[in-house]
């Protein structure tokens, strides 16, 4: 996590204290969690953006 820009070991460890173990979340599941990767939720002619 410390090689992404921005997050320190202090913030690393933090994210990973709260989680706990990794193996039960996907690469998606984590970025969404994070708030690495932004979720859009679309239906129709409406676009949603939340993090």
């Amino acid at each position: 996590m410390q090689t992404i820009p921005g997050v320190a070991a202090v913030s690393a460890y933090g994210f990973l204290a709260e989680l706990g173990t990794l193996k039960q979340y996907s690469s998606r599941k984590l970025s969404l969690i994070s708030g690495l990767m932004p979720r859009i939720v679309s239906s129709g002619t409406s676009v949603n953006h939340s993090v």
